[in-house]
């Protein structure tokens, strides 16, 4: 859809990609940088590619939100094997600026406890955690408004964390 609308869009690895330094304005990594062997260095990557001022935002689960703290070790957002590095905020914002981003902010929380609620449940209870019936999802939903709830008055907890860290100008 980007590219019908005249956007340049890259798909693909990060090692394979090859991109001219300082050419981008923004990097968006959705649910990525848990899949990642070494989260730092591709965030160093990418801020390589990106200009003075531009911007990266990701979002990620959150090791420290509720559900973590709820669920453990059936957690929904552990996915082993796939997820390889956790973070919670305060992680996130070092590697960023390890990787050498500065002014990492926490964002707003998307409202997915529902998801990771519903999820975790059936983990919990040995069932496939991609079927969940009505029943299961009409559960998770109501029980996810009071979580979602809090994670707006403390997004430090959200089941998933958003950021936006930007190259030094």
């Amino acid at each position: 859809m980007a590219q019908q609308q005249g956007f340049e869009i890259g798909t693909g690895g990060l090692a394979g990609t090859q991109l001219t330094p300082g050419s981008l304005d923004q990097v968006t990594l959705n649910h990525v940088i848990e899949h990642l062997h070494d989260p730092v260095a591709a965030l160093r990557r990418l801020r390589g590619w990106l200009r003075p001022g531009g911007r990266i935002w990701l979002q990620t689960p959150n090791i420290e939100g509720a559900g973590a703290q709820h669920y453990a070790a059936g957690w929904c957002g552990l996915e082993p094997p796939r997820h390889l590095v956790m973070f919670g905020p305060r992680s996130l914002r070092l590697g960023l600026e390890r990787a050498g981003f500065e002014r990492a902010e926490l964002m707003a929380p998307q409202l997915d406890a529902q998801f990771y609620i519903g999820q975790s449940e059936a983990i919990r209870a040995g069932r496939e955690p991609y079927g969940l019936g009505r029943a299961e999802r009409r559960a998770a939903r109501r029980a996810a408004r009071a979580w979602d709830r809090a994670a707006l008055s403390d997004p430090q907890h959200a089941e998933s964390i958003t950021m936006l860290a930007y190259r030094p100008a």
